[in-house]
């Protein structure tokens, strides 16, 4: 399993975890408290929810 740090506008706004070959998604719910919080995609709309896919094409990694 692979777990990546999101961030939107550098804010930590959620995780992006890869196990086999799904992803899950799910925002912090410290973000979704935050007044200038933003979705990181249309397809991901602010909620509390996890969202899961075979890809989501708009995440880009960055190994450091």
């Amino acid at each position: 399993m692979k777990r990546a740090k999101v961030f939107n506008n550098d804010v930590l706004c959620g995780y992006l975890i890869q196990d086999d070959d799904w992803y899950t998604f799910r925002y912090l719910d410290e973000y979704l408290m935050r007044n200038d919080c933003r979705p990181i995609s249309l397809t991901l709309p602010l909620n509390h929810k996890e969202y899961h896919s075979s890809f989501f094409s708009f995440f880009r990694w960055s190994y450091s």
